[in-house]
């Protein structure tokens, strides 16, 4: 029974920040728009940092040495460095890929068939995958070293380097990603909350009507809280949109590249679950800023009497 009083205080509050928007659908419209651009633009760095980490996951990032020997190394020569890689410290497991093999495996995965099948003879060379034992970063430039230094041998290459770049780009996006999105997350609040004081102004006699027939703080700030949050959720549905649109035209103007190397890959959409953290986080950036702008004006009103 004592729920009842409240619930119909917010219905109340609820109802008059409704009449709001729609008496100013306009204002209110823009007002949004500012807000899902300042959303959109963390919110899309997001998913796509989010959905590249996903891509390099399913790369191999096991620390491995691939040894390429020279183009007229023969197969004594292939044997010699076999054995020499065998003593050497440090190597777990030692695998031969002959340029035979090289050159029909590429065939059979890439499209470029016609053009090797017209050359008059095998550009690859043999080449041998070493995984080390100790995969720490001195370890394995150490073991790059000392395979470098064999002889027939004329590149040496660690092939998990991209993945630990790659690694370590994200990482760094994604500090830079909490900066930008804290100062733009900053900058809606008080934008939004100087949106929020023109209708605080706009309803001075209101508020000073219900100040003086004794209506606390609670009641009169709580019609604009409930704009606020309205506010945050129209501009984080926005964002949602200006997130899918920009993804879509990002697709469609990437897929003649993806397509030169023979891909499929698709950003995926946004989860359930990321829309509504969008959305809270809207609609709570928006209650926080009509919070502070009526807290303000409450209190400069108070200080006024």
């Amino acid at each position: 029974m004592s729920a009842s009083p409240a619930l119909n205080r917010h219905g109340h509050a609820l109802r008059i920040a409704l009449r709001r928007h729609v008496r100013q659908p306009i204002t209110a419209l823009l007002s949004a728009f500012v807000i899902a651009c300042a959303l959109s633009l963390p919110a899309g760095l997001y998913h796509t940092i989010t959905s590249v980490s996903r891509l390099s996951g399913y790369a191999e990032v096991e620390p491995q040495l691939s040894v390429y020997l020279l183009p007229e190394a023969n197969a004594d020569d292939a044997r010699a460095v076999r054995e020499r890689i065998g003593r050497l410290p440090n190597v777990a497991e030692q695998r031969y890929i002959s340029r035979d093999a090289a050159l029909a495996e590429l065939k059979a995965t890439s499209d470029l068939n016609d053009v090797l099948t017209a050359l008059d003879h095998n550009p690859l060379p043999d080449v041998y995958v070493v995984r080390a034992v100790d995969t720490g970063p001195e370890a394995l430039e150490t073991l790059k070293k000392s395979l470098s230094a064999l002889p027939k041998v004329e590149h040496v290459q660690l092939d998990s380097d991209w993945a630990r770049k790659l690694a370590a780009f994200l990482a760094l996006a994604r500090a830079g990603l909490l900066v930008l999105s804290t100062v733009l997350l900053c900058a809606l609040v008080f934008v939004t909350a100087s949106t929020i004081r023109l209708q605080v102004l706009s309803a001075r006699e209101e508020i000073e009507v219900y100040k003086l027939i004794g209506a606390g703080d609670g009641f009169v700030r709580r019609p604009f809280l409930y704009f606020g949050a309205i506010q945050g959720l129209l501009g984080a549905a926005l964002a949602v949109l200006i997130v899918l649109a920009v993804e879509a035209f990002l697709e469609q103007r990437a897929a003649p590249l993806v397509a030169l190397y023979g891909s499929r890959f698709r950003l995926p959409a946004p989860e359930v679950w990321q829309i509504l953290v969008l959305m809270g986080s809207g609609a709570v950036l928006g209650w926080v800023a009509a919070y502070v702008s009526v807290a303000g004006y409450l209190r400069s009103f108070a200080r006024s009497k």
